[in-house]
């Protein structure tokens, strides 16, 4: 297959599982800071910081900071990491890919993106954030499971799985480092709420019921990080989402290179000391993780995607 094709391919997956995540974080950030007192320090830059934008928000934030961090991170068109910028990239990707992927699949993701635009920007509102946000995670959900039930599983299929769960992977990692930028705040506070902040952990990934299920035992800080890290069952654990991206990386062809790319990420996740990074490493480790997750998307572009790169829709 084309380059170009691949390339559109795996940058739609990551979109929408961008746009997806970004849904679940934002609503459950809201409940989180709900649950905190004021006292804890914890308030939006938190969650601006963790997904890396602090310059960019600063430029464009305005008096009011919830409101301006919400819209910023669902509804701003000029954030290229906002829900409603994911969307658009997907849409415009869908719709060079009408040859590889089911003519539904462009339906859905155009009524999301119009749904978005239309009325995206009302979830600076907190009476109204929780129904929106549910309703842009239920339209990818909705994709996901349209493209896995109906689209042929060949090498386009795989190049979206690919990017869905790295885009997952890093996702899962930027919610465990809110819980380490929040841990590095006032440890008695904290201390105090911890149950509420590793409830809320868990909610953020959708693992609070997997987590009761597969652990059976109190929310502790150091199984709540070993389940989203390691758990093999679930399917937002990094270690999961690694052995899905392998699982589709073997099905391409010239695939050596990332293979080992990704046999090296998941002996670093393996390699981690959970009990250090419970106590006092979870912030630094999970910012080396990201960074690891990077270094595997370049193995991969190098290998499938140039010179196609320049020409997709993507931040």
């Amino acid at each position: 297959m084309l380059s170009s094709v691949a390339i559109r391919c795996y940058w739609t997956g990551r979109y929408l599982e961008r746009a997806e995540n970004m849904a679940r974080l934002v609503a459950v950030y809201s409940d989180l800071l709900l649950d905190l007192p004021g006292e804890a320090g914890v308030d939006w830059r938190t969650l601006i910081d963790v997904c890396g934008s602090r310059a960019a928000f600063e430029r464009y934030r305005g008096w009011m900071l919830e409101r301006s961090a919400v819209r910023f991170l669902t509804a701003e068109p000029d954030n290229p990491g906002s829900i409603l910028s994911s969307i658009r990239f997907a849409r415009e990707n869908l719709r060079t890919l009408r040859d590889v992927v089911p003519r539904e699949g462009f339906e859905v993701v155009n009524e999301l993106y119009l749904f978005a635009e239309a009325r995206l920007g009302r979830a600076t509102q907190r009476r109204a954030r929780g129904e929106l946000l549910d309703q842009v995670v239920g339209h990818c959900q909705r994709m996901t499971g349209l493209l896995a039930g109906t689209m042929l599983h060949a090498e386009p299929y795989q190049f979206i799985r690919i990017g869905r769960h790295l885009e997952r992977a890093d996702m899962t990692s930027r919610i465990l480092d809110v819980a380490g930028d929040l841990l590095e705040k006032d440890e008695r506070v904290l201390a105090a709420h911890g149950t509420s902040l590793w409830v809320n952990v868990l909610r953020s990934a959708s693992a609070y019921q997997a987590y009761r299920l597969a652990v059976r035992s109190r929310i502790a800080p150091l199984r709540v990080v070993h389940f989203l890290l390691r758990e093999p069952t679930f399917p937002r654990s990094v270690r999961h989402c690694l052995e899905q991206i392998a699982s589709a990386v073997a099905q391409l062809p010239v695939h050596d290179a990332v293979l080992q790319e990704v046999a090296a990420v998941r002996q670093a996740v393996d390699a981690l000391n959970l009990r250090e990074l419970v106590r006092e490493a979870l912030h630094r480790e999970m910012d080396a993780l990201q960074r690891r997750l990077i270094g595997l998307h370049e193995v991969m572009e190098r290998t499938w995607f140039f010179p196609a790169y320049q020409a997709i829709a993507r931040p």
